[in-house]
């Protein structure tokens, strides 16, 4: 259950096709017998809203349309409805809606988006309908994904910010030229040692830095002698703000382990020994820049919310197929439609 499928008009219409099946099946009144044999009904017109399309001139029937939509993509609808319903009803808890007039405004900057993608006079609307993409479809699928920012935006809070500085030092590994008299595991061994003894230069002399530093070196300048971070260095370090899962983790449980003002000891991540400075923590950070943080927070957060709303939820779709005796489905994947335009 990773995305919204077939669009709801797909299930409006399985339920007026199942009526239209209650009505076919049920049996006409007696006739007198005197009554003269009716005439055949006649073909649907070509107008006729029980057809809706044609080959040559064979009709294609919205009851034969309704009967496919339910065996190809019945299971694919049901998981496409637990999808919304969950997270509607996640939402629900919080008073979290989303209005028509947001629902059209997503809708709107999406059909733009896809204006730029159809073939030159081509119709956005037809293109995207062959594809199956019909605006309740889109809007669904908006709507779900609308729900989902709204819950996860209301998780995120001051202490998921925090400005900072750094200075890093790198292993400086030396070129070691190839000698086809040494054997592969020679030159292996010799690249270990290499690498064993830049680490540990690298390391002493972050700590020399970091003695400057605490013996009143400015941080700044220290980045700019020091650092090997070229993106910063000649910034004084200066990271900016940035949010929780934004940096590796062992940068990030250190930097956010401080408060304003401290230094932390050389902090030890793939890239090298880092030396952070903390400017300033969430609550301190522009609103500018924390909104800006936020719409990358949240979309960093949605899909891992999603699961775990996924795994709490009591749902089931009674039409999937019970699993193989080897524990494997043995009805082919389902033919999702391809992913709606993003913003």
């Amino acid at each position: 259950m990773n995305k919204i499928g077939l669009t709801f008009i797909a299930t409006v219409v399985l339920t007026i096709g199942w009526l239209v099946g209650a009505v076919a099946q049920s049996k006409p009144p007696a006739q007198k017998p005197s009554a003269p044999a009716k005439p055949a009904a006649k073909p649907a017109a070509p107008g006729s809203a029980n057809v809706v399309g044609r080959v040559g001139n064979t009709p294609i029937t919205r009851e034969e349309m309704i009967k496919t939509l339910e065996a190809w993509y019945g299971p694919q609808v049901v998981e496409d409805l637990i999808s919304l319903k969950i997270v509607e009803q996640e939402a629900k808890k919080y008073g979290i809606t989303a209005t028509k007039a947001e629902i059209d405004q997503r809708y709107n900057e999406a059909i733009d988006g896809m204006r730029q993608r159809v073939p030159p006079g081509s119709d956005v609307y037809v293109e995207l309908a062959k594809q199956g993409w019909t605006r309740p479809h889109m809007e669904a699928v908006l709507k779900r994904g609308l729900l989902l920012e709204k819950l996860v935006t209301r998780t995120v809070k001051d202490s998921d910010f925090i400005q900072a500085r750094h200075i890093l030092i790198q292993p400086q590994m030396p070129a070691i030229a190839p000698d086809q008299s040494v054997s592969a595991e020679e030159r292996q061994k010799m690249f270990v040692e290499a690498r064993a003894k830049a680490e540990d230069e690298a390391k002493a002399k972050a700590e020399k830095v970091y003695e400057e530093i605490k013996a009143g070196k400015d941080f700044a300048e220290a980045a700019k002698e020091y650092s090997d971070d070229r993106s910063n260095k000649d910034k004084g370090g200066d990271l900016g703000a940035f949010a929780r899962g934004m940096m590796v983790p062992e940068f990030e449980q250190a930097a956010f382990a401080l408060k304003p003002g401290e230094i932390s000891q050389p902090v030890k991540t793939p890239y090298g020994w880092h030396i952070i400075k903390v400017e300033a923590l969430g609550k301190d950070i522009p609103a500018v820049e924390k909104a800006r943080l936020t719409q990358n927070l949240v979309r960093q957060r949605m899909g891992q919310y999603y699961q775990d709303l996924l795994r709490q939820a009591n749902a089931q779709n009674l039409l999937l197929p019970k699993p193989s005796a080897a524990g494997q489905s043995t009805a082919p994947s389902p033919m999702a439609p391809p992913p709606p335009p993003t913003r």
